[in-house]
């Protein structure tokens, strides 16, 4: 009795520890590098870990010829509620005593926090806490964020880059992996969400496949903007023509999973314009495009036109103001006038 209850024990304390991955670079993830660096910070690179660590992992360089304020947007693989919980962890390792500043981006009002590494060349897993203005951004963050900053130059004590400058120096190299929310059930692992893109408005409903997933957690689908398709259940109708993103979001376990969401992108295109009738070609005075021998080209006036080729024939288009075209021929015995065009 005594040994199942050891087990029980030790089993609470794991789930009672629990971290919901963020973003750890992995392949699988649909996180991580969000376009280039920006301030002259050298392009992070991902890189096999070392020591305790020997996962997919960012290396970090700084650029003292750079901005201060230099660095790098992440997209985080899972979003994070910061409404209560203000604190994350991250895993980090560095051979020189650093402090670098990490923001929350895109889903409420930007946040700010120091990380410091003590330099001694081993994997420590960090935390920092959203509590303090600095940069000039909030001092209590509140929202769900799906963006990551991380700049690679801060001075413990500072509250700006600016006023007296942050001096990016010296040079300096650490590495990130694995950013966590401590207080967070764990994510399931997903799969990708696919969706059969692009789509031609008229078309029949079609069912999505859920993303596999270890959680029994049950799947609703949204999108945004709407105006596009409607859901019921899994299965989506075309309503409309454009572009938009399709969420899938899997329900929390309690005790088990937290919620998680899959995102697609889908585009809908208009139905194809007819094939203009097959005409005689000595039935045909033509003015413009090569399906016929060029009669005489027409004089073209007004403020906004001007010629694209579409499926190999050079074609008029007419943008907004106005426009004329001109032309003369001998209209002996023409019973008909026929003008093809398409109206987007």
């Amino acid at each position: 009795m005594k040994k199942i209850l050891l087990l029980f024990f030790l089993m609470t304390i794991s789930l009672g520890y629990s971290q919901a991955l963020l973003l750890g670079f992995e392949t699988t993830e649909t996180g991580g590098v969000s376009g280039g660096p920006f301030g002259g910070m050298p392009v992070p690179v991902l890189e096999t870990g070392t020591g305790t660590n020997t996962s997919r992992v960012l290396r970090i360089d700084g650029n003292t010829a750079g901005e201060p304020w230099q660095g790098i947007n992440l997209n985080l693989t899972n979003s994070v509620n910061l409404t209560v919980n203000k604190t994350l962890t991250m895993d980090v390792l560095s051979s020189t005593p650093v402090t670098f500043l990490v923001k929350v981006t895109t889903g409420g009002a930007i946040a700010a926090a120091p990380v410091t590494h003590n330099g001694d060349g081993t994997w420590q897993t960090l935390s920092f806490t959203f509590n303090t203005s600095l940069d000039n951004q909030v001092a209590n963050p509140s929202g769900t964020y799906s963006g990551f900053v991380i700049h690679a130059y801060w001075e413990v004590g500072r509250t700006q880059f600016f006023t007296p400058t942050v001096t990016p120096r010296p040079v300096r190299t650490f590495f990130v992996d694995n950013i966590r929310d401590p207080s967070s059930l764990p994510f399931p692992n997903l799969g990708p969400l696919t969706v059969a893109s692009p789509q031609v408005i008229g078309s029949a409903p079609f069912t999505i496949t859920n993303p596999t997933s270890d959680s029994s957690g049950a799947w609703t689908y949204t999108s945004n903007p709407s105006g596009v398709v409607t859901f019921s259940g899994n299965t989506a109708t075309i309503v409309g023509v454009g572009t938009t993103t399709i969420t899938a979001t899997q329900a929390a376990v309690p005790g088990q999973f937290a919620a998680a969401t899959r995102t697609a992108t889908l585009t809908v295109t208009p139905t194809a314009a007819p094939n203009p009738p097959a005409r005689n070609p000595w039935d045909v005075i033509s003015f413009y495009s090569e399906a016929y021998t060029t009669f005489s080209s027409p004089t073209w006036g007004g403020t906004s036109n001007n010629d694209v080729l579409i499926e190999g024939n050079t074609t008029r288009i007419f943008n907004s103001g106005y426009t004329n075209g001109q032309i003369a021929f001998a209209a002996t015995n023409l019973s008909h006038v026929n003008r093809q065009q398409k109206v987007d």
